[in-house]
């Protein structure tokens, strides 16, 4: 695995890790999920790469190696969070293009990215071959928090951290199971990867209300029928997750997706959902087919000229 920095349009550093093969087939392009980093993404990368893929994942601003100087996890801005996220990716998959011309990008969003990803596409669809969309949130999630985080912010500030509100969120997904060992096994049924994630000091952070309140309003704009014909009608999306996500409300927020890019004429959709799986499927007892599986896909979703 190698990495380097990249200038964003606002004159910020973003780090991308970057598994790379010789002549590689098509490259994808991770948008990780929440309060976590691109670095955890190099089992599945390192098993893409098998099949001549390379993988690059950033670090979003405030992950990561992304912090800024005097900044704590979880601090991605004073304001216009989302823009710039987006924006962020927009531009590696531009160096993606002009370092690499003529390979495919795919782009996989995980979670909190799986939103990123599908924002950016609404604008910038012509940028990649095709989406991978691993453990998106249910919407109606979000949905509740909005007058909260006003309530939060008008009393506090965009920047402070309330605590309360984001152990009342974990807590919630992890009361899908019984008697849990960590905060954190709604994650894995895999031990050592939730102890794991539990040890690693760029995981595991709160965000400030500002930023909460900002992917709240962003999330909005996913659900915009209008906004998403602005995607090709065959554009190809795998969505994927596992069966007891707790993210996604039990398999509701999933068809809720999915019906709704149907109902903005997308054609082109394949939904898997992995028996007894929880949030972080490259991170599960099954990671070998899940990774197998996508590189089946991506091999099907290739250009005729790739």
């Amino acid at each position: 695995m190698t990495g380097q920095y990249y200038s964003t349009v606002d004159g910020q550093k973003i780090f991308c890790h970057q598994w790379e093969v010789a002549n590689p087939r098509a490259i994808v392009l991770v948008a990780h999920g929440g309060a976590e980093h691109g670095g955890r993404y190099a089992s599945m990368a390192m098993g893409l790469n098998q099949a001549q893929f390379s993988v690059w994942a950033a670090d979003h601003r405030g992950h990561g190696e992304s912090v800024l100087p005097d900044c704590d996890l979880g601090n991605m801005g004073a304001e216009n969070v989302w823009q710039h996220v987006v924006s962020d990716m927009v531009t590696l998959a531009q160096n993606i293009h002009t370092s690499k011309p003529g390979i495919p990008v795919f782009l996989l969003g995980h979670s909190l990215g799986s939103l990123v990803a599908q924002i950016v596409l609404i604008e910038h669809s012509s940028l990649f071959s095709g989406a991978i969309l691993s453990g998106s949130p249910s919407l109606e999630t979000f949905a509740a928090l909005k007058p909260v985080l006003n309530a939060l912010i008008d009393a506090n500030g965009r920047q402070a951290v309330d605590d309360n509100l984001q152990a009342e969120l974990i807590s919630n997904f992890n009361s899908a199971f019984e008697n849990p060992r960590t905060d954190a096994d709604w994650i894995s049924t895999e031990e050592t990867e939730v102890d794991r994630y539990k040890a690693d000091p760029l995981c595991d952070f709160a965000y400030p209300n500002g930023v909460w309140l900002d992917i709240v309003i962003a999330s909005e704009v996913t659900t915009d029928v209008h906004s998403l014909s602005n995607i090709d009608s065959a554009f190809p999306f795998y969505i994927f997750s596992g069966e007891k996500d707790p993210v996604h409300l039990n398999q509701t927020g999933l068809e809720t997706l999915v019906e709704q890019y149907k109902s903005a004429g997308l054609q082109d959709i394949t939904l898997t959902i992995y028996p007894e799986g929880r949030h972080e499927m490259f991170n599960e007892k099954q990671r070998a087919k899940v990774v197998s599986d996508l590189a089946g896909w991506l091999n099907n979703k290739l250009p005729a000229t790739a």
